[in-house]
C-alpha cells in the first residue's frame, strides 16, 4: 500500500500591492461622507494661495466633486497604481508622495486665488509620468526593455487623454493639477533610476548575490542578475 503527499502550493501577494486599492476604497469612502456632507470637499481641498490649506495636500486627492469625477479617476489609477506598486513599496511611496506634492503646489501656486482643487488625477498623471520615464533611468538591459514596452502599453491606453488633460480649456478640470503631477511623477523616475546607479556603484550587486547564494537557489540567482533588481 502506498501513500501520495500533495504538496500545496501558496500564493503570496506581498502587502504593497495593496495599497492602490486601499487608497481607492478611501476615495469611494470620502465620496460617500463628500455626499451626506459636502462641505468637507472644500475643507479637504486645496485652496490656491492659502496657507492655512497646505496640509489639505495630502487629503485631497482622496476628495472628489461628484460621482463622476470619483468614476472617471478611479480605473486609471488603480491599473497605473497597481502597475508602480509592482516596482515595490518604496518606490511606490516614493512617486505617490512626489506625484501629491508637485500636483498640489503647483493647484496652489498657479490657480486663481481662493480656488479650491481636490481629486486623484494628479496622483494618475504622476504615476503615467513615472512609467513612461523609468526605462530611461533602470538599469540592466533586460530591465529596460520591460519598462520601455509597460510605457508603450500604457502610452497607447492612457496618452491621448493625458495629452488632452494638460490642455488648458477654461472648464473646472485642473491642468494645473495634471501638469504638476505628471512633473512630479517624472522626478520620481529620474530620482528612483540616480538611486538605483548609486546603489550600484556602492557594491549593492554582491549583496544580493549574496543573498541568493544563501538562499541555495541559483535559478534566482540568475534571475536576479539578467532583471538588475535594485
Amino acid at each position: 500500500m502506498s501513500s501520495q503527499q500533495t504538496r500545496g502550493v501558496t500564493l503570496t501577494v506581498p502587502a504593497h500591492y495593496f495599497a492602490p486599492v486601499v487608497m481607492l476604497a478611501l476615495m469611494w469612502i470620502m465620496r460617500v461622507i463628500s455626499t451626506v456632507a459636502p462641505s468637507t470637499v472644500h475643507a479637504l481641498g486645496v485652496r490656491a494661495w492659502s496657507p492655512s490649506s497646505l496640509w489639505a495636500i495630502a487629503t485631497s486627492p482622496f476628495v472628489h466633486v461628484s460621482w463622476f469625477h470619483l468614476f472617471s479617476n478611479s480605473v486609471p489609477f488603480l491599473i497605473l497604481g497597481l502597475i508602480v506598486a509592482f516596482d515595490g513599496a518604496k518606490r511606490f511611496a516614493t512617486v505617490t508622495v512626489l506625484s501629491a506634492l508637485a500636483g498640489g503646489l503647483g493647484v496652489f501656486f498657479v490657480n486663481r486665488p481662493g480656488t479650491v482643487t481636490v481629486g486623484a488625477s494628479g496622483l494618475v498623471f504622476g504615476y503615467f509620468g513615472y512609467l513612461v520615464l523609468r526605462g530611461l533611468f533602470a538599469r540592466g538591459m533586460l530591465r529596460k526593455v520591460i519598462y520601455i514596452a509597460v510605457a508603450v502599453v500604457v502610452t497607447g491606453l492612457y496618452g491621448v487623454s493625458m495629452v488632452i488633460g494638460l490642455i488648458p480649456r477654461g472648464t473646472s478640470m485642473s491642468w494645473q493639477g495634471h501638469l504638476f503631477g505628471l512633473i512630479g511623477g517624472c522626478l520620481a523616475a529620474w530620482a528612483i533610476g540616480s538611486a538605483g546607479k548609486t546603489g550600484t556603484q556602492q557594491n549593492a550587486r554582491p549583496t544580493k548575490q549574496t543573498e541568493s547564494q544563501q538562499a541555495g537557489d541559483p535559478e534566482l540567482d540568475r534571475l536576479l542578475r539578467d532583471l538588475d533588481i535594485d
